[in-house]
């Protein structure tokens, strides 16, 4: 804790009594007190701008490469959280096939010995058994649960609980946490970890599965306890307290979604106010004067980067954050900082593909996110030796050349 008041220090950012929240509110399930706002929908113009990213991630996907795939032979996760969000949409319905597509096309770069995803295509066997990141296989693993869910296909399931099995043996920390890889070092990342929560979380309402939402619970105390400073927001210490990195705009983000989740589907009031805390520091040692989010928080040593790419997805996942905390909280403020950000990346959002779906998730989220179903108590898992719908064929069409996308559910 000496290394995070240091930071503090040197940083010269607010004390913590200026991005103290309020009183928690009430998850998005109870009735609105007289107090809050509706949140304003997307105007004419973001709804244009919406419909122009969704036909840019649909341009980009090419049943050569596997789908949603970039030409270096990387799936993207977010375009395939984008095709089951619109799948089940009226004249979206081929959506769906495009991310199941995909999700079939990521089953072949399952590890079948060592357990765990690939980043890539191996071109030499065994060449990639390092590249198995705990971030990029938690968000595997909803794609695999969306997948299973869409599809009734037992061949998601299956890889699914392979994948948690993988995580348990090598990522996962009795105490709670997620370490951020098979080898290497063992500190927590809280953006790793903010990732690995919210797709446990997925996990126990797909299947009703206490156990794994037990230990999601516990890993986001342990980080509370651990990564969390009241002036700076989350931070990167190893196991002696060190700092690691300056404070990053992702360990924000993904913590973020990860508190929003467990308030909305766990109802854990207090994560809601722990995300109350985080959205506010954010909107104080983040923001620019373009209101759009740094990379990493003011005051650093270092320089900023400046990367288009990198910073733009960022942006993007940290809109994605305040327009889900914004319904759950019910407070219009961090919708309007969301609205923000897009707008002052609005024009640079018309030259990227792929790389535009975290945008459009974002916008949809503005409008009402979708959160899984909280579920019973009581009720048993179902029977996941069902025989499967699924015939291995999606009944994809080919990418129509317009979409006439609607900005409202």
């Amino acid at each position: 804790m000496a290394a995070l008041c240091v930071l503090a220090s040197i940083a010269g950012i607010v004390p913590a009594a200026a991005a103290k929240s309020k009183a928690p509110a009430a998850v998005a399930n109870s009735p609105q007190s007289e107090e809050s706002m509706m949140i304003p929908l997307l105007d004419p113009a973001e709804q244009a701008l919406w419909q122009r990213l969704c036909f840019r991630v649909e341009d980009a996907f090419d049943s050569t490469r596997g789908g949603f795939v970039d030409k270096h032979g990387i799936l993207d996760e977010s375009a395939i959280d984008l095709g089951f969000l619109l799948g089940p949409r009226d004249r979206y319905q081929r959506w769906t096939g495009y991310s199941v597509y995909t999700t079939q096309w990521m089953l072949g770069l399952e590890d079948s010995i060592g357990g765990g995803f690939y980043a890539r295509r191996e071109v030499v066997a065994g060449g990639g058994q390092f590249e198995r990141p705990t971030l990029m296989n938690a968000r595997r693993l909803e794609n695999l649960i969306d997948a299973w869910e869409r599809t009734n296909d037992t061949r998601y399931w299956v890889s699914a609980v392979r994948l948690l099995e993988f995580a348990e043996r090598n990522v996962v920390d009795g105490r709670g946490g997620f370490t951020s890889d098979p080898v290497g070092d063992q500190d927590l990342v809280p953006q790793v970890n903010g990732v690995a929560i919210h797709a446990w979380l997925k996990w126990w309402a797909a299947g009703r599965d206490p156990k794994r939402r037990d230990f999601a619970l516990r890993s986001i105390d342990r980080l509370w306890h651990d990564a969390w400073s009241d002036t700076v927001g989350f931070v990167r210490t190893n196991s002696f307290g060190e700092l690691l990195a300056w404070p990053q705009l992702t360990d924000q983000t993904e913590m973020g979604r990860a508190l929003v989740m467990s308030a909305q589907l766990a109802g854990r009031r207090v994560d809601l106010g722990r995300a109350r805390q985080v959205a506010d520091l954010m909107l104080v040692n983040f923001i620019d004067e373009r209101g759009t989010f740094r990379a990493e928080a003011r005051g650093s040593s270092r320089r900023f980067r400046h990367t288009p790419g990198p910073v733009q997805r960022e942006n993007a996942r940290a809109a994605l954050f305040l327009c889900e905390l914004a319904h759950v909280a019910r407070e219009p403020r961090y919708y309007e900082a969301a609205r923000r950000v897009w707008r002052a990346y609005a024009k640079s959002l018309e030259k990227t593909k792929l790389e535009v779906a975290d945008w459009a998730l974002a916008m949809d989220a503005a409008i009402s996110p979708v959160f899984p179903k909280r579920p019973s108590e009581t009720v048993k898992p179902e029977d996941k030796g069902r025989t499967p719908r699924s015939n291995g064929k999606t009944g994809m069409s080919a990418p129509e050349t317009k979409i006439g996308a609607r900005g409202q559910r």
